[in-house]
């Protein structure tokens, strides 16, 4: 709809009868519920509307009773509906002219303004209102069809924006496995969840038994007393002891556990909250609900969160808060090799999890894939400099990343890298080694060593610099230390 066609349409002006109507008292007779009494409706409409079908365009004239009484018989809205094409535009009277508007009628004219004290919305004569219950499909015609008409259309609308919005999630989450690996269910039993307990039968004559729920097994040789603190014989787990007189079943929330698989050329990383059920009789229940997915795939990173959407229902959403892993989730290490194995995404985590198995793999794959030398360092066998740069806040000065040899990438020469490896060195030692190649001099490795393992970074002594060199800062320091 072009708005300069339908400012060309015959302007619909308020009849004498609008005016009558508006003002006949009211004939409905109301009860209320909160005073407990009855009265009847003040007018019998809240206002007057006029329509005519016009070249395929429906033009709704809106009068209000305060215009009407004050002798304005020109609409205070005018509501253009185009039916075939499903949509609206409406403009307003103002003092300035008439003002475009795309609000619903409910919000262009508010019927909560009109619906209290009020037998109808409004009123409309029988052509009108035909025409409206006809070309709109509604039952209701005036005030009521045109809203019925416009809120189909909305949802119709929000609807389509749903599936678009939808469609994406739901066809990444289609190539989520469906299956868990073996002996998973298994792991967030007994490392997912932090409390266990023994149930017992007491015995007078000291041969107790009882039944381990992590371990799942009947347990002998127990010296159990009511809430006391143990571990389990058999499996090793701090257990707290439960008499099955007194408790039949404890329940148990809290626990986590997460697990890696393949996704296309990459990976998911799925995390579980855990709920258990444990029976004194010897059963458990346990219940694993999907809270998260970390997927790595195509290059890029994109975690799913299951939660409400727009207040429709629980689904699998993007979030882009919560893009990392969560370490506190205990990860499932069994399959962790087999799936680096068949996978494509280039990563070095194989060679990092032989020093530190327990590494928190989402947030070692996050950091890789943004930070272009933990990789790099990873496969030059510089571990604590790549763990220190995963555990700490990306700083882009550290670093040159338009280079992509590791020395030049460090900001330092081939010599200082076999130097900075031969340390072990963290960030703080690169730091100095950055500086000890700006000022074109060169310091002791010990020297170095002695600044990192002690946290300290170049400019920490700008204000002493020109007066001691770093090796008498590091011997005054050393000295300093033995005497204090």
């Amino acid at each position: 709809m072009r708005k300069s066609d339908l400012e060309k349409l015959r302007t619909l002006r308020a009849t004498p009868s609008m005016v009558r109507r508006v003002n006949e008292p009211g004939r409905k007779t109301v009860s209320s519920s909160y005073t407990n009494s009855k009265r009847r409706n003040r007018y019998r409409y809240g206002c007057a509307m006029r329509c005519q079908y016009l070249g395929g365009i429906i033009k709704v004239a809106l009068f209000t009773k305060k215009d009407l009484n004050a002798g304005i018989l020109d609409p205070k809205y005018e509501i253009f509906i185009n039916p075939e094409g499903e949509e609206w535009i409406s403009r307003e009277r103002t003092k300035n002219g008439w003002e475009w508007r795309t609000a619903m009628i409910f919000n262009l004219f508010n019927y909560w303004q009109i619906h209290y004290d009020y037998d109808h919305l409004s009123y409309m004569n029988p052509e009108g209102t035909k025409t409206i219950k006809r070309e709109l499909e509604v039952e209701d015609g005036g005030y009521r069809g045109i809203m019925t008409w416009q809120r189909r259309i909305n949802e119709q609308r929000m609807d389509e924006k749903y599936k678009r919005e939808t469609a994406k999630w739901d066809e990444a989450m289609e190539k989520v496995p469906k299956e868990l690996p073996e002996g998973f269910e298994l792991f967030g039993l007994q490392k997912g969840i932090t409390e266990h307990y023994i149930f017992y039968d007491y015995d007078r004559k000291g041969q107790n038994k009882g039944y381990c729920t992590c371990c799942d097994k009947e347990v002998a040789g127990i010296e159990p007393k009511y809430n006391k603190e143990d571990r389990c014989p058999v499996c090793q787990t701090p257990i707290v002891y439960k008499s099955k007189a007194k408790l039949d079943h404890i329940m148990v929330h809290g626990g986590r556990a997460s697990l890696i698989q393949n996704y296309e050329d990459g990976f998911v990383i799925r995390y579980f909250n855990i709920n258990a059920r444990f029976y004194a009789k010897g059963h458990n229940n346990v219940s694993f609900y999907e809270v998260r997915r970390v997927v790595f795939t195509n290059g890029n990173m994109t975690t799913y969160i299951f939660e409400m959407y727009k207040q429709r229902c629980t689904r699998w959403i993007t979030a882009s808060y919560a893009n990392g892993g969560m370490a506190s989730y205990p990860m499932y290490q069994k399959n962790v090799a087999s799936v680096f194995r068949r996978s494509e995404w280039p990563t070095a985590y194989m060679l990092m999890r032989r020093h530190h198995r327990n590494m928190d793999i989402c947030n070692y794959l996050k950091t890789e894939l943004y930070n272009p030398a933990i990789e790099l360092c990873v496969k030059a066998d510089m571990l604590p400099l790549a763990k220190e740069l995963i555990n700490i806040c990306y700083d882009r000065t550290l670093l040159n990343e338009s280079q992509t040899e590791l020395p030049k990438l460090l900001k330092i020469d081939s010599s200082r890298l076999k130097r900075l490896k031969a340390i072990k060195g963290g960030v703080d030692a690169l730091k100095w080694l950055q500086h000890e190649k700006e000022v074109d001099t060169q310091w002791p490795d010990d020297v170095i060593s002695f600044f990192s393992k002690n946290y300290f970074e170049p400019d920490n002594f700008d204000f002493i610099r020109d007066k001691m060199s770093p090796v008498k800062i590091a011997n005054y320091l050393t000295k300093q230390a033995e005497l204090t």
